[in-house]
Protein backbone atom coordinates (compact mmCIF):
# COMPACT_ATOMS: atom_id res chain seq x y z
CA UNK A 1 0.00 0.00 0.00
CA UNK A 2 1.43 3.41 -0.93
CA UNK A 3 2.19 5.66 2.02
CA UNK A 4 0.07 8.75 2.66
CA UNK A 5 -2.44 7.71 0.04
CA UNK A 6 -0.02 8.45 -2.78
CA UNK A 7 -0.54 6.73 -6.11
CA UNK A 8 1.35 3.47 -6.45
CA UNK A 9 3.36 4.86 -9.39
CA UNK A 10 5.43 6.96 -6.99
CA UNK A 11 6.31 3.89 -4.97
CA UNK A 12 7.45 2.18 -8.16
CA UNK A 13 9.67 5.17 -8.97
CA UNK A 14 11.42 4.69 -5.64
CA UNK A 15 10.45 8.15 -4.39
CA UNK A 16 10.53 8.48 -0.62
CA UNK A 17 7.38 10.06 0.79
CA UNK A 18 8.03 9.63 4.51
CA UNK A 19 8.98 13.32 4.74
CA UNK A 20 5.37 14.26 3.94
CA UNK A 21 4.36 13.42 7.50
CA UNK A 22 6.13 16.62 8.54
CA UNK A 23 4.51 18.91 5.96
CA UNK A 24 2.90 22.07 7.25
CA UNK A 25 0.09 21.52 4.74
CA UNK A 26 -1.25 18.46 6.57
CA UNK A 27 -3.00 20.61 9.13
CA UNK A 28 -4.55 22.87 6.47
CA UNK A 29 -7.23 20.71 4.94
CA UNK A 30 -9.23 23.87 4.24
CA UNK A 31 -6.95 24.74 1.31
CA UNK A 32 -7.16 23.18 -2.18
CA UNK A 33 -3.67 21.66 -2.37
CA UNK A 34 -4.46 19.36 -5.28
CA UNK A 35 -6.31 21.88 -7.46
CA UNK A 36 -4.67 23.55 -10.44
CA UNK A 37 -4.03 27.29 -10.32
CA UNK A 38 -6.89 28.16 -12.66
CA UNK A 39 -9.25 26.42 -10.22
CA UNK A 40 -7.92 28.28 -7.19
CA UNK A 41 -8.49 31.87 -6.13
CA UNK A 42 -5.55 34.23 -5.67
CA UNK A 43 -6.20 34.56 -1.91
CA UNK A 44 -6.09 30.77 -1.51
CA UNK A 45 -2.86 30.53 -3.55
CA UNK A 46 -1.32 33.21 -1.33
CA UNK A 47 -2.49 31.34 1.78
CA UNK A 48 -0.92 28.11 0.52
CA UNK A 49 2.34 29.91 -0.31
CA UNK A 50 2.42 31.31 3.24
CA UNK A 51 1.96 27.82 4.71
CA UNK A 52 4.76 26.51 2.50
CA UNK A 53 7.11 29.38 3.38
CA UNK A 54 7.36 28.12 6.96
CA UNK A 55 7.30 24.41 6.14
CA UNK A 56 10.15 22.30 7.52
CA UNK A 57 10.14 20.04 4.45
CA UNK A 58 9.88 22.69 1.71
CA UNK A 59 13.07 21.56 -0.06
CA UNK A 60 12.06 17.89 0.04
CA UNK A 61 8.64 18.83 -1.34
CA UNK A 62 10.18 20.72 -4.26
CA UNK A 63 12.54 17.83 -5.03
CA UNK A 64 9.71 15.31 -4.86
CA UNK A 65 7.43 17.34 -7.14
CA UNK A 66 10.23 17.67 -9.67
CA UNK A 67 11.28 14.01 -9.60
CA UNK A 68 7.67 12.81 -9.68
CA UNK A 69 7.02 15.14 -12.62
CA UNK A 70 4.01 16.68 -10.94
CA UNK A 71 1.95 18.68 -13.43
CA UNK A 72 -0.75 19.96 -11.11
CA UNK A 73 -1.53 20.91 -7.58
CA UNK A 74 0.38 23.16 -5.23
CA UNK A 75 3.81 21.89 -4.22
CA UNK A 76 6.62 23.68 -2.37
CA UNK A 77 4.97 27.07 -2.58
CA UNK A 78 4.20 26.90 -6.29
CA UNK A 79 1.27 25.93 -8.46
CA UNK A 80 2.84 23.22 -10.62
CA UNK A 81 0.75 24.01 -13.70
CA UNK A 82 1.87 27.67 -13.63
CA UNK A 83 5.49 26.61 -13.15
CA UNK A 84 5.32 24.27 -16.14
CA UNK A 85 3.76 26.93 -18.37
CA UNK A 86 6.53 29.36 -17.41
CA UNK A 87 9.20 26.75 -18.25
CA UNK A 88 7.65 25.93 -21.62
CA UNK A 89 7.25 29.57 -22.59
CA UNK A 90 10.69 30.51 -21.32
CA UNK A 91 12.33 33.91 -21.84
CA UNK A 92 10.78 34.42 -25.29
CA UNK A 93 7.36 34.74 -23.69
CA UNK A 94 8.46 37.98 -22.03
CA UNK A 95 9.73 39.49 -25.27
CA UNK A 96 13.37 38.78 -24.58
CA UNK A 97 14.88 37.62 -27.85
CA UNK A 98 18.47 37.76 -26.66
CA UNK A 99 21.40 39.48 -28.27
CA UNK A 100 22.77 42.95 -27.73
CA UNK A 101 20.41 45.90 -27.35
Amino acid sequence: MPTHGLPARWDRLGLDSEWMRHGACLARTDLPWTADAHQTSSPKRRAMAAVCADCPVLTRCAEFASRARMTGGFWAGTARDELLVARVQGPLASGDVGGAA
